[in-house]
């Protein structure tokens, strides 16, 4: 009874299970279709195969073209289906638009779905060629219009009806010379194009309106043709040189040509020819110019005719370039053509040449490190000799402003040289130390500015300027200097110690600790001091001076060297340097009676203390500066040394009581 209660229960859980199943299937494994143009349908079935009611929803993936990579068709799906019936059968149908779509074959799927089943089928479209061509939009004469020498310019619009590329050929007849302008334009399926055709318009073109015309072919096939007004316009037009320049000497003449075109399409009269101002220095003297010719010029259509120029350049002009124009006018006309004339300066300077004392050959400076600044100029003129020759070199940054020195002045200098007769020529070097308060990178323009006057006319004063050459700031990360290191004294005899003062200075980009030691291992001498140093040379901390008071004993006579270590940089970097002190006998002479005075010394003296100090002199004493003798203060009055002797007898008389009591006791 047990085992058929387990069979029917088993049975059931069964029957269950087999209830429970969903199942969908598409009949069709392809869709296949062609066309043109439109919305294609794409219909297929879809059956409930399983024994449970289903809702079905669809989806699909691009349809994509074997002939095109960035063209897809994106499918219109069917609406979902619900409640779907077991066994039951729905047909459907999908659409794609093939309005747009280039000829190829598109292929894709489209699933449905219900539950945790699927299917789907397969969609293979073919979009055959449509045969269609191209097509104008728009329609009517194309105007276009200019003047005679200048191009003609006009736009139509053009539209490629078929779903397939097309190379098109536009033709445009120039009527003015029978020429004809091509392009070749590629359209991609329907693809619409703006074309541009350009018409050259001839000088001396006569005004009127001109008939031409633009052939769209494709192939040996004509599609359309535009028709095309060109307007031509009545101009007063010359065509000139688009600038004049000219080159000459101090008192020299220089002459150059141009042509005049009419390249208007009506006849020009009475032209004339004038040259404005700018040709004038600062003291009004002033380069002449002759133009031949320069009035009643006729020019027809078309026509041209050659202007010479000369320029006389007086000698006692300003050497520069001098700008101005040259004017070309007649009725209802005025052309102008830009003229400039540099009056070369006889002055020159050849060279300027930077030397850094270090081996560096780019030019690369450190604060405090000397370079030469080398300058050679030359008088160039053939019959002018100069005088007064005076050469300047200072230094600019890009802002113009000057570099200065430690002291805040312009790090400048200026030299004056020997007369240079013509053809000669001269150097001069200058020496600079970059100064302190310069930042790394910093960079400047060495500028060098030479004058000089004519030797026969003293008013007459020619100057040269050249900055091509560029000097650059080089500052080490980390970097001090030890300044100087010096004893008060060079040489000590009695004195047990000795002053020492040395300066360090920061030449680095960086803030530095820095650890000062001075030993000498003979005398015993160590000492040390700590301090920082600030990298800005504005701050009073860049420079630093320590002193020390050294105890040198009883040395010996000799020369001693000390030592002096600057470490810094967390102690990585240090800079050594030394100093000499020298140690003499001690010779004093023994006081003796000799050295009082007599009497009448005395009387003297006492004549002469109000007003004359008491001196003390040390003999052999190196360290006491002659005719400066160490000075103390002196007793100057009787009533000082009364006073005087007064206490000396009010103390024995308190000492003989202190001695009375004292036995007394």
């Amino acid at each position: 009874m047990r085992n058929a209660l387990v069979v029917i229960l088993v049975l059931s859980l069964l029957s269950l299970t087999v209830s429970a199943a969903d199942g969908l299937d598409i009949p069709e494994s392809t869709i296949f279709g062609s066309g043109t143009t439109g919305l294609f349908p794409l219909p297929f079935r879809v059956n409930n195969t399983g024994n449970t009611t289903v809702n079905i929803t669809f989806s699909g993936t691009p349809l994509n073209s074997t002939n095109t990579t960035n063209i897809t068709l994106m499918p219109l799906l069917p609406n979902s289906i619900l409640n779907l019936a077991p066994g039951q059968i729905r047909n459907v149908t999908a659409y794609v638009d093939l309005t747009s779509a280039p000829v190829g074959v598109y292929t894709g799927n489209i699933f449905a779905s219900a539950n945790a089943v699927q299917d789907s089928v397969a969609v293979s479209i073919t979009v055959p060629s449509n045969g269609l061509s191209l097509s104008r939009i728009g329609s009517g004469t194309v105007i276009a219009s200019a003047n005679a020498g200048q191009t003609a310019t006009g736009t139509f619009t053009i539209r490629n009806e078929g779903n397939s590329a097309v190379l098109a050929t536009v033709v445009t007849a120039v009527s003015f010379n029978g020429t004809e302008l091509t392009q070749v334009i590629t359209f991609n399926a329907f693809e619409q194009k703006i074309v541009t055709f350009s018409i050259p318009i001839p000088s001396g073109t006569a005004p009127g309106t001109y008939a031409s015309s633009a052939e769209v072919a494709v192939g040996d096939t004509v599609i359309f043709t535009v028709p095309i007004s060109v307007s031509v316009t009545p101009t007063l037009q010359v065509s000139v040189p688009s600038s004049l320049s000219l080159t000459a000497d101090l008192g020299t003449n220089r002459s150059t040509s141009f042509t005049i075109i009419n390249s208007g399409n009506e006849d020009l009269n009475d032209l004339s020819l004038s040259i404005g101002s700018g040709f004038t220095d600062d003291d009004n003297d002033a380069i002449t110019f002759t133009l031949n010719p320069s009035s009643d010029i006729d020019l027809a259509s078309g026509a041209s005719r050659t202007v010479t120029l000369t320029a006389s350049v007086p000698v006692d002009i300003d050497p520069q370039t001098y700008s101005g124009i040259i004017t070309v006018s007649g009725t209802g006309l005025a052309q102008t053509i830009p003229l400039s004339l540099n009056v070369e300066n006889i002055l020159e300077i050849t060279d300027v040449e930077v030397r850094v004392s270090s081996s560096s050959s780019e030019r690369k400076i450190s604060p405090g490190e000397t370079f030469t600044v080398k300058v050679e100029v030359e008088n160039i003129a053939e019959d002018i000799d100069l005088e007064d020759v005076e050469v300047e070199v200072f230094f600019e940054d890009r802002a113009g402003d000057r570099l200065e020195d430690d002291d805040g002045d312009d790090l400048d200098d200026d030299a004056e040289l020997q007369d240079l007769d013509a053809g000669d020529d001269d150097e001069v070097t200058f020496t600079f130390a970059m100064p302190d308060d310069v930042d790394d990178g910093d960079t400047f323009n060495v500028v060098a500015v030479v004058t000089a006057r004519n030797s026969q006319d003293n008013s007459q004063r020619f100057t040269a300027r050249q900055e091509e050459e560029e000097i650059e700031v080089d500052k080490d990360d980390h970097d001090i200097e030890i300044l100087r290191a010096a004893f008060d004294s060079a040489t000590v005899s009695c004195e047990r110690s000795a002053a020492l003062t040395i300066t360090v200075r920061n030449r680095g980009d960086s803030d530095e600790d820095v650890e000062l030691l001075v030993q000498n291992s003979a005398l015993g001498v160590s000492e040390r001091e700590s301090f920082s140093l600030d990298r800005d040379a504005n701050d009073p901390d860049f420079e630093v001076s320590e002193r020390f008071l050294l105890n040198i004993g009883s040395a010996d006579p000799g020369t001693y060297a000390f030592t002096i270590i600057a470490r810094y940089n967390n102690n990585r970097r240090s800079k050594t340097g030394t100093a000499t002190l020298t140690v003499r006998d001690c010779n004093r002479r023994q006081f003796d009676d000799s050295d009082l005075p007599d009497d009448e010394e005395d009387e003297e003296d006492d004549r002469q203390r109000d007003s004359t100090p008491i001196v003390v002199r040390y003999d052999n004493a190196p360290t006491q500066p002659a005719g400066q003798p160490y000075t103390v203060r002196s007793i100057n009055t009787p009533a000082e040394e009364s006073l005087l002797t007064v206490l000396l007898v009010l103390a024995n008389i308190v000492m003989l009581i202190v001695v009375v009591l004292a036995g007394m006791k």
